[in-house]
């Protein structure tokens, strides 16, 4: 493992264009640093590549090699990817209709109103997108 200590800044600005400009400043100094040094702005999913694009078009931008946007969730899967969590399986969807559906069965008398709906593979299924999209939302 390395032993150099990793360096976390956090801006703040009232007007967006000053925070960029900051930012962009900031990331190009450290683009200059390779092997040695990196940069990462970490934004919000739907702000990346729009500030990816705003970054490259910047006088002296030398790309995304030492300086990267990276969104919340790019971030997590990077990190999950170098500790080894990446590899962890996860359920299909035909998996996720059957664990509901089981539930559903096996806690029949909690779930009353959808006794009759339990029986149905189909009714799982519908229950599986429902709460993946709670998820997602």
């Amino acid at each position: 493992m390395d032993s150099r200590k990793a360096k976390i800044n956090v801006f703040y600005a009232e007007q967006s264009p000053v925070l960029k400009e900051k930012l962009f400043a900031d990331m190009m100094s450290h683009s200059g640093d390779w092997p040695d040094d990196r940069a990462f702005l970490l934004v919000p999913e739907w702000q990346k590549a729009d500030l990816e694009r705003a970054y490259l078009e910047q006088p002296g931008a030398n790309g995304l090699m030492m300086a990267e946007v990276l969104s919340f969730s790019r971030l997590a899967q990077r990190i999950f990817s170098e500790a080894g969590g990446a590899e962890a399986k996860t359920l299909s969807r035909a998996g996720k209709a059957m664990l509901i559906q089981r539930l559903l069965l096996k806690h029949e008398d909690k779930f009353r109103r959808f006794q009759r709906l339990a029986q149905s593979p189909a009714f799982a299924a519908e229950m599986a997108e429902v709460m993946g999209d709670f998820y997602r939302y």
